[in-house]
């Protein structure tokens, strides 16, 4: 009787571990069978583990919000506590209107910052060929959900991780890079497998940088994640990327110009997120820098777009990028490997969440600040009229980016500056007219986005003619100039004080655009910036054109030959 009793014990405990084991949340190593570091990840192998994540993990949800212009999903990783999770939905409402001062008082706004936990999302890989950061996505992952240290942090957050941003050109780099590689890593720079080719797989499927179109979303990537970021309204945003190998490390603060439409409460967030990234990295003794070469100005960015959302938005950069491969023997005679750039990484990601884990409360309230302080900024209204081919695109974009746009439903006298002139002038607006003000909460981003020239920091233009005069390399990193009634050639004026008792309603595609039937031809001069998109439409439409072999003449105008 005893020795069945043992073995009956034997056979339970048996199970038991057997159930353990089978319950148990694990690594990536574990999972993907080798460790992360040692090779590239594909995609479809990083949506896996996340996967096994939510299935293991109470704490976890995947959630697809979009696709690829090469149908690769695109996935947001949701990680936060049991509690948390029970009243998510009421989580995300009350976060999202702390961007709605309109409606939500400063006292509701202490009221929800008091009880709620704040978020957090981590964006990685953009640039598909900054390959590490999508390998560091998961480490994060399994850390949050596997350190019992982490559960403070999922209590004060909803983390939003973002594995890959640009899944198209990552798998680009990575199917190339392990055709090229031989079976032993190759350190030397010169080797093959440091040297990609074009197109390389920084860009998405079209090519198109998407760290430079958060702003103007010409890509379904960018449109899809606009969406789900507007969803969110999170309190920090972090974009992951890598730089030249012969670097190290950066983070915030950035280097100026800081751009103007942001509060100036901004740089210390980024202060102290800073610090706390510079005392994991000391005590583990490795270098990093700050303060130079990437700015918070161009508004296209992973970092500025959400800063100008009411968010502390910041990029991280490790050394890496196409050319560093697995590994790469860099001038100081080291090699540097792709686990040291995950580590790092890794490291940055963690030592954010614990600092915005430890000012939840003060992030949400600047969330609010920041959009509530422009309700009571000094106003600017621009008017952008109708008529010219990009006026709808214009508004479209402006849209996507839920700005707030009114149309004339009644001519207006304006007296207001031309942003392609100077001086204030009268003129007449017809109805259609887009009427955009400022004073709304994304009013920062509608001056960026409309201005006709951006505010540099104190004495910048200055010392940058000083440094080219001295022939030396000035400190701009990227465009210093966007405004999009210039860029996309639409008529538009600014001015400080709108007419009073204007007839307006909220824009509307179908008010904006009657139908009217025409009996005469068309003519598309060869040098319209459109020439090639409607020929391309036509042509897909089977819509009948003829092309000029030369220019004509028509009254007082002149057409360029490739005229439609």
């Amino acid at each position: 009787m005893m020795r069945r009793l043992a073995v009956l014990f034997t056979m339970l405990l048996t199970a038991s571990i057997a159930l353990g084991q089978e319950n148990a949340i694990p690594t990536p190593d574990a999972f993907l069978g080798y460790t992360l570091g040692d090779r590239f990840t594909p995609y479809a192998r990083i949506l896996d583990y996340y996967d096994e994540l939510s299935r293991r993990s109470d704490l976890v949800t995947v959630q697809r919000f979009g696709e690829t212009y090469e149908h690769r999903p695109l996935v947001l990783v949701v990680i936060t506590s049991k509690k948390n999770r029970s009243a998510l939905e009421t989580i995300r409402k009350d976060v999202v209107s702390l961007s709605d001062p309109e409606h939500t008082t400063p006292a509701r706004a202490q009221e929800i910052a008091s009880a709620t936990p704040a978020i957090a999302w981590l964006g990685f890989g953009i640039h598909g060929n900054e390959s590490s950061s999508a390998e560091a996505s998961m480490q994060v992952a399994s850390a949050l959900v596997r350190d019992p240290s982490s559960s403070t942090i999922l209590e004060n957050l909803v983390v939003l991780i973002d594995p890959l941003q640009n899944p198209d050109g990552r798998e680009r780099y990575v199917q190339w890079f392990t055709r090229s590689s031989g079976a032993v890593r190759n350190s030397n720079p010169e080797s093959l497998e440091h040297s990609e080719p074009w197109p390389g797989g920084r860009t998405n499927h079209y090519m198109v940088d998407m760290n430079r179109d958060w702003a103007w979303t010409s890509q379904q990537e960018s449109i899809a994640r606009v969406v789900e970021y507007r969803k969110w309204n999170p309190q920090v945003f972090v974009d992951f990327h890598e730089m030249g190998y012969g670097s190290s490390y950066f983070f915030p603060p950035d280097s100026h110009p800081i751009n103007a439409n942001l509060p100036k409460e901004v740089e210390g967030w980024l202060d102290k997120f800073g610090r706390a990234n510079a005392e994991a990295f000391t005590s583990r003794g490795w270098p990093f820098f700050v303060a130079e070469r990437f700015d918070l100005f161009y508004p296209g960015y992973g970092d500025s777009w959400p800063s100008l959302h009411g968010a502390i938005g910041m990029t991280y950069e490790v050394a890496g990028g196409g050319r560093a491969g697995s590994s790469v023997l860099r001038d100081d005679g080291a090699n540097f490997t792709l686990a040291d750039r995950i580590a790092r990484h890794f490291t940055t990601g963690m030592a954010t969440l614990r600092t915005a884990s430890e000012n939840r409360q003060g992030l949400l309230l600047y969330s609010f600040n920041a959009l509530h302080g422009q309700m009571s900024a000094a106003p600017t209204t621009y008017f952008i009229l109708p008529g010219a081919p990009n006026f709808r695109p214009l508004v479209a974009m402006l849209q996507r980016q839920s700005i707030r746009i009114d149309r004339l439903t009644a001519p207006a006298t304006l007296h207001a500056t031309r942003l392609d002139a100077e001086g204030a002038e009268s003129r007449v607006a017809p109805p259609g007219t887009a009427v955009i003000s400022t004073r709304q909460p994304l009013g920062g981003l509608v001056q960026t986005l409309l201005e006709r020239s951006p505010a540099f920091t104190k004495g910048f233009v200055e010392e940058q003619q000083k440094k080219t005069h001295a022939d030396e390399p000035d400190d701009f990193y990227d465009l210093t100039s966007w405004s999009l009634p210039l860029a996309m050639n639409v008529e538009a004026y600014a001015a400080s004080a709108a007419p009073a008792n204007l007839s307006i309603e909220p824009y509307s595609v179908a008010a904006a655009a009657p139908v009217r039937k025409a009996r005469y031809a068309y003519l598309v001069d060869g040098h319209d910036a459109n020439v090639y998109r409607i020929a391309g439409r036509m042509l897909r439409d089977s819509v009948r054109f003829s092309v000029s072999d030369d220019s004509l003449v028509l009254g007082d105008r002149t057409f360029a030959r490739g005229t439609l």
